[in-house]
């Protein structure tokens, strides 16, 4: 009789959900969209950032919701808090009322079904975005200005052991590092290597720019066991020339596509190439190429295209987003040539016709798509 009760209370909990869902829906003008999907992402992950202060999804949505600080207190009481709590009661009750909807408009929305959120919430993240030291060996014009503070890391690496380690034990996947480098961060590398000793299950995406990404540099991570689900480089040019105006890095362009020449023998089925034959199988699952596209590099987006398909590696191409942390940001509309008023505009939607852009491994985001489409 218990169980009946509880699945009946359970079911009619699914019910008010969703009719909220679909008022939502109808107030958004949003036809297609499905009453019973919801976003996940306060359900699944929390962000990590630099500063100590946790997030819950890019930042843009709900920069002004502080759900904790690492410093004071650990994961775990901050994933079970009141305003994680309350954060994700507006997603159940439909209103999304702490969401930034003008900026997100669904580019960060991970969409699923609302019954299996309804449950008793799990005592820990599944995922978890941890940007445990911003220091860069780049300063790209989209990213920052001045290389920043070398302190923050070896901060953050007085709590790892106490505030975040023992509290992985339901994590699936982790991504590091999206506030800096993460090959100049010995806080980051000595993090992988604890974690992955200590939760044998756990895997991780890594991002970086590849300049110091080489095959012997994954190797001493230890985690070429199948445990990276993705090593995410962003390269955002096609020659030498451009990546200097992009990255202010030096002549450091040649050395990362060296990189990516020998790191795409770890991806899927080159694994098995002569020169790697002793590595297991798939021990990279999925390379990434990222380029953000601005009016510096626009004109370079097929070769970029190209690039990918040579090392049949899957590229990212996407607009540059208006951040605001640069003195880019302070002249937007001169960089932004997806604005169909950029004087640019139709040279740059007349080179993303291009037929190669109709190839899987080559995925343009939403602006871009609608700017291939204009």
């Amino acid at each position: 009789m218990k169980k009946i009760l509880l699945k009946y209370l359970r079911d009619l909990f699914v019910k008010i959900v969703n009719e909220l869902n679909k008022k939502l829906c109808e107030n958004s003008g949003n036809e297609e969209k499905k009453s019973e999907k919801i976003c996940s992402v306060p359900f699944e992950k929390i962000e990590l950032h630099c500063d100590g202060h946790i997030k819950c999804c890019c930042g843009i949505c709900n920069d002004w919701i502080d759900f904790g600080d690492i410093y004071k207190e650990n994961i775990a009481e901050i994933w079970n808090g009141k305003k994680f709590q309350d954060f994700r009661e507006s997603i159940l009750d439909g209103s999304y009322k702490y969401c930034h909807r003008e900026m997100c408009k669904g580019v960060d929305m991970v969409l699923k079904d609302a019954e299996n959120y309804s449950a008793i919430m799990p005592v820990l993240p599944q995922k978890m975005e941890l940007s445990l030291d911003d220091h860069c060996n780049s300063r790209c014009v989209m990213c920052r200005d001045k290389y920043h503070d070398k302190n923050i890391g070896p901060k953050m690496a007085k709590v790892i052991d106490s505030k975040i380690l023992p509290f992985l034990e339901h994590c699936e996947l982790i991504d590091l590092n999206l506030a800096g480098e993460f090959f100049v961060s010995k806080t980051c590398k000595d993090f992988v290597k604890k974690a992955a000793q200590m939760y044998p299950n756990l895997n991780f995406i890594i991002t970086t720019n590849g300049i110091l990404c080489s095959p012997k540099e994954l190797e001493n991570l230890g985690i070429l066991n199948r445990r990276i689900d993705s090593l995410v480089i962003s390269l955002h040019a096609a020659t030498p020339e451009t990546h200097e105006k992009i990255t202010r890095s030096g002549n450091t362009f040649n050395r990362i596509m060296k990189n990516i020449e020998n790191l795409h023998y770890y991806n899927g089925k080159y694994v098995n190439a002569n020169q790697y034959k002793n590595l297991p199988e798939g021990c990279i699952h999925n390379m990434l190429l990222v380029f953000v596209i601005s009016s510096i590099n626009y004109k370079e987006v097929v070769q970029m295209a190209e690039i990918c398909l040579k090392f049949n590696i899957r590229g990212n191409i996407r607009c540059v987003r208006k951040w605001g942390w640069t003195k880019m940001h302070e002249e937007f509309d001169k960089y932004n040539v997806a604005n169909p008023e950029h004087p640019e505009y139709m040279d740059f939607a007349k080179l993303l016709k291009n037929e190669i852009f109709d190839s899987p491994l080559v995925e343009l985001d939403g602006i871009l798509q609608n700017v291939r489409n204009s």
